[in-house]
């Protein structure tokens, strides 16, 4: 029996990003909801929506370079197994759903609160 190859260091790196910046969206989106309720300067809402849309789009980058290494960075055996492939572009597939929700969100926050013309 041979001894496992290590990761190649992208997807290595992809991955701690990926859980980097979640857990920073997470972060801000909290203080975004408790500056709603204590009702903090609208100029600090704002602060936090672009840093949510900012984080969102470094955790959509992150997640697309994690998928890249699933594909295309092989741990060092020939063919991997497809269910690890599988699980591996699935949860990439969530993070950058979830990052492009982010975006989303922010944005159309930001609109709103800019109100109209």
């Amino acid at each position: 029996m041979e001894a496992p190859q290590p990761k190649h260091p992208l997807r290595i790196v992809a991955k701690r990003l990926c859980y980097f910046f979640i857990v920073l969206y997470l972060s801000s989106l909290g203080l975004w909801v408790a500056g709603n309720a204590g009702r903090y300067l609208d100029s600090t809402q704002l602060l936090l929506l672009r840093v949510m849309v900012a984080e969102s789009a470094l955790l959509a980058l992150s997640s697309l370079a994690g998928i890249y290494g699933v594909f295309f960075l092989a741990s060092g055996r020939e063919r991997p197994a497809p269910g690890r492939t599988l699980l591996g572009f699935g949860g990439y597939l969530l993070f950058l759903l979830f990052a492009l929700l982010g975006i989303l969100l922010g944005e159309a926050l930001l609109v709103v609160a800019a109100g109209l013309p």
